[in-house]
């Protein structure tokens, strides 16, 4: 059973989210696009990817942006 490893490509230009999906897709990943930083961010949230590749000069929202607002809050570590 080959298990296709999941990756969101967060890009604002539908062509370059085409590209990368047909070079990734071949060797076993599977390629969710989203368009700009917003649809990224919520799909990120929804999915949980295992992998993210994230553009960082978008119209809608920076990557930057996306980026902080993606990662898990920290949980503070406790004493053993």
């Amino acid at each position: 059973m080959d298990i296709k490893r999941r990756v969101v490509y967060i890009e604002d230009e539908p062509d370059m989210i085409d590209l990368v999906r047909l070079i990734l897709n071949r060797r076993g990943y599977e390629i969710t696009g989203a368009n700009g930083g917003r649809e990224g961010l919520d799909l990120v949230r929804q999915d949980t990817p295992e992998l993210v590749l994230l553009d960082l000069m978008m119209p809608d929202m920076d990557g930057w942006d996306v980026y902080n607002k993606s990662r898990p809050t920290r949980v503070p570590r406790t004493s053993r």
